[in-house]
């Protein structure tokens, strides 16, 4: 039996899964190694950034949801985008868009530490 006949989307349980796995390995053998308090801590500080994605998530589809639509029905009437050249199977699509994406909020999470906010002074 597989996930979609169970009713969960298999690419958001991998996600989430590799999502987890990836948390922890963080957690227990961390890149940086300045951060004190051990793995608990850690976990802790997780869990944190975790629950204020969460509430971002939440708000970001509450007010932006439809108009993701309108754009990704948009983009498929139109043929553009990656998925409209590309025909892969969905565990290396959704390998490919969490590598992509994570990578885009790393360079975001940089922005944010480097450029300055214009009302902050």
């Amino acid at each position: 039996m597989e996930l979609g006949e169970l009713g969960f989307d298999p690419k958001a349980v991998t996600a989430s899964v590799v999502l987890v796995a990836l948390w922890i390995g963080e957690a227990c053998i961390p890149f940086y190694t300045e951060f004190e308090g051990g793995v608990k801590r850690r976990l802790l500080h997780g869990a944190r950034n975790l629950g204020f994605g969460l509430v971002n998530a939440a708000v970001l589809v509450m007010l932006f949801s439809s108009a993701l639509a309108a754009v990704t029905a948009w983009s498929a009437d139109s043929g553009i985008g990656l998925s409209q050249f590309v025909v892969w199977p969905a565990w290396l699509e959704t390998l490919l868009l969490f590598v992509l994406f994570d990578f885009w909020m790393y360079l975001w999470h940089r922005a944010n530490h480097t450029v300055p906010f214009p009302c902050s002074e």
